[in-house]
């Protein structure tokens, strides 16, 4: 996860397992909870590999 804007990047950088719940900063004016394994998941069977790295 990017998290904390400078400029035209981003201050700090995290990564998440499968299993990890991550919640996103309160800056996006939202409540918003993301699964670590769903997205994962997602990426695993994206047509484009791109995605797939």
């Amino acid at each position: 996860m990017l998290t904390d804007l400078v400029g035209s990047g981003y201050d700090k950088h995290r990564v998440h397992t499968r299993g990890e719940q991550v919640t996103l900063p309160e800056s996006i004016g939202a409540e918003v909870v993301l699964d670590a394994s769903a997205i994962l998941t997602a990426a695993e069977s994206a047509s484009d590999p791109r995605i797939r790295r």
